[in-house]
């Protein structure tokens, strides 16, 4: 049934005459020495999850000065599953106003945390490189829900604020900078009513000739869970990027408190080398050490993310 429903899906997409309709998407893998990481003995492959594998329907059509769009994204699961996640199923409204969206897709701050001219987000930004629940690397920021989302018209040619209701009652804020040029920046912050947590994050990234850097924090805090989750993330990353390569060092910090406290220190050394248009082969050697256990570990990353 779901193989059928994907079918028609991108039969419709190809026929389509009533829109414009565009169909894409990637496949990202990643293989290496992560027994240290994720518990797996010796060789892991797997679905990289800095950038999950996906494909794509987006569709719109202007009238009277406004556009209509749609935008279908589903994540491929890996392991032998035949379960396709949605990670994208939404609407908008988008003219002068601004842009309405309504459904399942980016929160006010989604990537707000992840700001980084480097190139290296497929190795920096992912949570294969995690010691357990409680030593992910991982920042918060807002991710995808269902959820009713405003976002202003570019204000001064370089700033959008964002706001969103989900359907759990949280309230979210996001501001986007982008100079269009050599720096951008990201502040966003996240009100839950569930267990009466604040997230807040920001990060902003530089870039001077072939030298990048950036830097990412967040922090929650969650005083109404039954156990307090208070958490805080930092992260630096100082690249190297020209023409089809680039390289990036970056140091994290990972302090969590949820009833099983973590203190993790991570660095890594990444390696992207983009042959050609929509390819990016990558590699990297990673440490992580957790200072209250006294336990550290090292793995090894390659893989490759192919668009289309």
């Amino acid at each position: 049934m779901k193989k059928a429903l994907l079918a028609l899906a991108v039969a419709g997409a190809a026929v389509s005459a009533q829109a414009d309709v565009k169909l894409s998407g990637h496949v990202n893998y990643a293989a290496g020495d992560l027994e240290d990481f994720n518990g797996n003995n010796g060789f892991s492959v797997d679905n990289a999850d800095s950038s999950q594998s996906r494909f794509r329907i987006v569709a719109s059509k202007k009238a009277d000065g406004i556009t209509y769009g749609l935008r279908e994204e589903f994540g491929l699961v890996t392991g032998g599953s035949e379960d396709v996640v949605i990670r994208v199923n939404e609407f908008y409204l988008k003219g002068d106003f601004g842009k309405v969206s309504l459904g399942q897709g980016s929160e006010a701050g989604d990537g707000a945390t992840e700001k980084d001219f480097s190139g290296t987000y497929v190795l920096t930004g992912g949570s294969l490189w995690t010691w357990d629940v409680n030593g992910s690397i991982q920042q918060n920021d807002g991710g995808r829900d269902e959820r009713l989302k405003y976002d202003t018209p570019k204000l001064g040619g370089i700033a959008t604020l964002s706001v969103d209701l989900d359907d759990a009652d949280n309230v979210g804020f996001g501001l986007d900078l982008n100079s269009g040029g050599n720096w951008q920046a990201g502040l966003y912050h996240e009100s839950k009513d569930a267990n009466d947590a604040d997230e807040t994050g920001a990060s902003f990234a530089l870039k001077a000739g072939v030298i990048t850097a950036a830097l990412q924090l967040s922090t929650r805090d969650a005083t109404g869970a039954a156990t307090n989750d208070d958490r805080d993330f930092s992260k630096f990353i100082l690249g190297y990027r020209s023409g089809a390569i680039s390289v990036a060092l970056d140091v994290n910090s990972s302090e969590i408190n949820n009833g099983a406290t973590a203190d993790n220190e991570s660095t890594g050394l990444s390696l992207v080398y983009r042959p050609t248009g929509g390819v990016e082969l990558y590699g990297g050697v990673r440490n992580l050490e957790n200072k209250l256990t006294n336990v550290d570990g090292d793995g090894v990353l390659i893989g490759g993310r192919v668009r289309f």
